[in-house]
């Protein structure tokens, strides 16, 4: 019988403690420290997060959320790396969700704010792509750009 795996993760917010939430099996093999998983935080809102531990122990406070996908093949932060931003966040009187926000490149992180458009390079091929894919492109033909909430919706799922 398998364990249910639960995630700490670190979210690229000014919060001051970091949140559990739950991995679905299907996804159980591909967590691991450093990397990134999308999670839906409140109601609307969908952010990458850091997995900063995995364990098995459920919250006891709230019922955890499931992750909705994991983002990285490899981890793409070290554990020494959580160990300075832990010690940054002490000594600058600040969260660790905010130092990671300043540390991270704009590119990897993923917000329900994050703006999404049509590479104007792209040569129209658009038989390689798969219908999902189709679909926000045509959106985006349409629309100059969409946002991840707006994508969310075309496709009828969380993980986009």
């Amino acid at each position: 019988m398998e364990t249910t795996k639960f995630l700490n993760v670190l979210l690229p917010l000014a919060l001051p403690k970091l949140y559990t939430y739950r991995v679905p099996r299907d996804l159980s093999d591909e967590v691991s420290l450093g990397k990134r998983v999308v999670v839906q935080f409140g109601r609307n809102k969908v952010y990458s997060a850091l997995i900063t531990e995995i364990h098995t122990k459920a919250p006891k406070q709230y019922e955890a959320k499931y992750i909705l996908s994991v983002l990285d093949e490899d981890p793409i932060v070290v554990p020494q790396q959580l160990k300075l931003w832990k010690w940054m966040s002490s000594y600058y009187m600040c969260t660790q969700g905010e130092i990671m926000n300043a540390a991270f490149p704009s590119g990897i992180k993923l917000a329900s704010e994050t703006k999404i458009q049509r590479n104007k390079d792209f040569n129209d091929a658009t038989s390689i792509l798969s219908d999902k894919e189709y679909l926000v492109y045509e959106a985006l033909e349409i629309q100059e750009t969409l946002s991840v909430s707006e994508v969310i919706r075309i496709l009828n799922q969380h993980t986009v």
